[in-house]
């Protein structure tokens, strides 16, 4: 997918409906350890990681309950994705929301992206593999 490809999903109000209501069930931390400066594209991060799916590639109209259920059961559908894929669209959300920050923050931003772009490949594997194994223990 493309950079482009990725970004239009957030012009879409239920799909931004849908990474809050996934938060609010499923008690997601939203930016672990860090400031909550992209808090939606962490949130949605968090979602990729406990399902390894595209969220923009289920089915809408889906709830919260229902999501979980068809990934538990096997019976979820949606783009399989990788890790690497997971972590790329959340780097694609952190270059998004820079350029639409005041100039004087575009630095800080910079940096801030690819420190945890770097932390998240060297830290995450462990939060990837075990991502479905805490969507089927519940909330939080």
């Amino acid at each position: 997918m493309s950079k482009r490809g990725y970004l239009e999903r957030w012009r879409d109000p239920r799909y931004v409906a849908l990474v809050w209501a996934l938060y609010q069930a499923w008690n997601l931390d939203s930016c672990s350890g860090v400031p909550d400066f992209y808090d939606l594209g962490c949130l949605e991060h968090d979602a990729h990681y406990r399902l390894h799916r595209d969220l923009r590639s289920l089915p809408m109209g889906l709830s919260p309950a229902e999501i979980r259920e068809r990934a538990i059961t096997g019976s979820l559908g949606g783009r399989i994705i990788t890790r690497l894929e997971g972590d790329t669209y959340f780097f694609w959300f952190m270059e998004w929301k820079a350029a639409q920050d005041e100039w004087y923050w575009r630095p800080w931003h910079w940096t801030t992206r690819w420190r945890w772009w770097y932390g998240l490949r060297v830290g995450a594997e462990r939060a990837w593999e075990t991502g479905p194994s805490r969507l089927r223990r519940g909330p939080g």
